[in-house]
């Protein structure tokens, strides 16, 4: 593939930036964004969004039901 792309062209600052967010690997589990300080950051930050956007709006679990575990990630 290196044959066919090339960094060459960008800025110093841009090529360090793509080489940062290349090298990010993302969580695919609940456990594995609430260890990571910048994950827990995004998370809140989306979650706020969409209160703020009245998106959704949390609510207690009914009696009786039960939460399901689910995996984040492809």
């Amino acid at each position: 593939m290196h044959h066919f792309l090339s960094n060459l062209r960008f800025s110093s600052t841009h090529s360090a930036y793509l080489a940062n967010i290349t090298a990010t690997k993302e969580p695919h589990t609940y456990v594995q964004v609430i260890l990571g300080p910048n994950w827990q950051k995004a998370m809140d930050e989306e979650l706020s969004a969409f209160e703020l956007n009245q998106t959704w709006a949390l609510t207690p679990l009914p009696v009786g039901a039960k939460t399901h575990q689910m995996q984040m990630g492809l």
